[in-house]
Formats: structure tokens, sequence, C-alpha cells
């Protein structure tokens, strides 16, 4: 993540943090653990262990079971337990408020949840609510699995807030949560021929993390 002036790098349980002006390293903290400055290691390689945010006065940060935050410089300020962020699920600075976007089950179907919450993390209101890729005693839909990142792709910008639906809506949301757009960009559909179907068995049959659950599903 960029700031004003560092540069900060996140490797695992880790945060680097780097002068923008010559890469400098100036200070690294956090590990892995569980007490102040420490961060619980991700149960799966491709969910970060951490997310920083870059505030105007300090660094936010989401980790497994709590919310931590730090000076600019990396010096340790708080923590802030809280169920809000496990491994799907964050906390996102909005302004003066936040956006938690949480895995849930309701009325048997999996949603990743986008609320708007206060200062505090309390929920004001519900935004939106996607269905998941994977559905209890279902298949999955292997290709939004391995898009995952962009399907649940959110981001807070100018007291705005993007996110996208499943079938590709964006809806764009202000700062006291009241959808103001809504649009369907032009999107060019891709045929699954045989070959490309193929191609896409021969990816997911074959992968470090796919592999598994995709062939339970093929069986």
């Amino acid at each position: 993540k960029i700031g004003k002036n560092q540069v900060y790098i996140i490797q695992d349980t880790e945060v680097y943090i780097y002068s923008k002006e010559n890469f400098k390293l100036l200070k690294k903290f956090g590990k892995t653990g569980s007490g102040p400055q420490e961060f619980q290691k991700s149960p799966a390689f491709w969910i970060p262990s951490i997310t920083l945010y870059p505030r105007e006065t300090d660094l936010f940060i989401n980790s497994i079971g709590k919310v931590s935050y730090f000076s600019k410089d990396g010096t340790y300020q708080k923590e802030s337990r809280t169920t809000g962020v496990g491994r799907f699920s964050r906390y996102i600075p909005f302004g003066k408020h936040f956006i938690l976007i949480k895995y849930t089950q309701i009325d048997k179907i999996n949603y990743s949840v986008s609320y708007l919450t206060d200062q505090n993390l309390k929920e004001i209101k519900e935004l939106c609510r996607v269905p998941f890729p994977q559905q209890t005693g279902k298949k999955r839909n292997a290709i939004l699995m391995a898009k995952m990142a962009d399907y649940f792709d959110r981001y807070a910008q100018n007291e705005r807030f993007v996110l996208p639906d499943e079938k590709g809506n964006i809806m764009i949301y202000d700062k006291k949560g009241t959808k103001k757009i809504s649009f369907m960009p032009k999107y060019t559909e891709v045929k699954i021929d045989k070959d490309l179907s193929k191609r896409l068995d021969a990816f997911f049959s074959n992968h470090k993390f796919y592999k598994r659950p995709y062939l339970l599903d093929k069986s």
C-alpha cells in the first residue's frame, strides 16, 4: 500500500515500511502470534494474514480476530478484539466510518455481506449481500472461486464505496450508505467450447489449491 511518504509491504504477518523518496527500509514490525503487535497466520495461502490501510493519521490493520492501530511510522497504539474479522471478513476504512465485509449464512444460503459501521465498528446498516461462490451441499463454481479476489473486490475512495454484485453490476454508495449509482458495464461473453473446457479442466485439475475441491466436485 502507498501512503503519503511511505510504502507499506506486507509479507504474511510482517509489515515493512519503506521511504517513498529513496525506498530505504525505515522499520519492520509484526510477527506470528496472538499477543499485541502479533497476528494470527492465515489458514490458507491464498487469503492474506493481514490487510493494511494507511489513513490520514494512522495505519489500520485487519487480522484474524482483531483490528490493530499503529502510527504512520509503525509504532503500536492499540488493538481491538472483534469477531468481525476472520478468513473472509475485514473492515475497510470509509471516512469516519468503516465498511465491514462479512461472510455469513442466511436462510441456508452463504453470503458475503457489506455493512456500514461507525468508528467503533458497530454495525449501522446493511448495504448489500452477494451469494458466495461456494454453497453448502452444492458443487462449487470453479471459475468464480478462481476469481474470488475480483468477485469480492470492494474499495472506498473519496467518500464513495464501490462494489460489484454476482451478476457484474457495479454499485456505488455515498458516505451515509445510500446507493447513488448502479450500472452494468459492457461485458463480452465468452462461450465455453470444447477446447476452452478442456483447458479449464486441465487448469483446475492440476492447480495447487483448486485441485482437491475441483476433483471432489467433478466426481
